[in-house]
């Protein structure tokens, strides 16, 4: 039977030991195997920052972490197209027609 994945999640295990409380966290993902829900550990988080884990779990639940309307767009450049342009014009050898020795021009 086909192994359907579902959602990642953040599992926190605690133990005491001599007195002593112990924490993990683990990156989990959860699975049907016919009938039955399994999980699988995907990585370790123990050794990170308790506030990097909320993070991780808040990011996990599609939760907005910095509300959009706290940035401003200052100045938005449309490399993409650009770039497209200026290797179209390298390709077809038109810089020989046009060059353009004033106009400085990074290597991509």
């Amino acid at each position: 039977m086909a192994k359907r994945t579902g959602p990642v999640h953040v599992v926190t295990t605690t133990r005491e030991h001599k007195g002593k409380t112990y924490h993990s966290y683990l990156l989990c993902r959860s699975y049907r195997e016919g009938s039955h829900v399994r999980k699988e550990t995907v990585g370790n988080l123990s050794h990170l920052p308790l506030p990097i884990i909320d993070l991780i779990r808040r990011a996990l639940r599609e939760e907005t972490l910095i509300p959009v309307d706290q940035f401003e767009v200052v100045r938005s450049v449309a490399h993409g197209d650009v770039h497209a342009v200026l290797t179209t014009i390298d390709r077809l050898g038109w810089n020989a027609c046009c060059p353009r020795a004033a106009v400085r021009r990074r290597r991509w």
